[in-house]
């Protein structure tokens, strides 16, 4: 399901779903592991990663009720 997004923009999952946390929330910033110059290509990579609307939705729907259990991490 989110496979085609992250082709899309050349990214793997794990940066699209960085992407998708930095897009979500000027309020909250995630703060990802960066234990080698790879990583932090990565990080960056994610971090510059513009997704729309129509990309960020695919996440609210599959997390479903996500929120009754983490509804700190999950304002929507």
């Amino acid at each position: 399901m989110l496979d085609p997004i992250a082709e899309k923009h050349g990214v793997s999952l794990q940066q699209l779903a960085l992407a998708w946390q930095l897009h979500r929330s000027e309020n909250m910033l995630p703060i990802p592991g960066t234990t080698s110059l790879e990583h932090l290509k990565e990080n960056l990579a994610a971090a510059a990663t513009s997704l729309t609307q129509d990309e960020v939705d695919p996440f609210f729907n599959h997390l479903g009720h996500a929120h009754q259990f983490f509804p700190s991490l999950m304002p929507w």
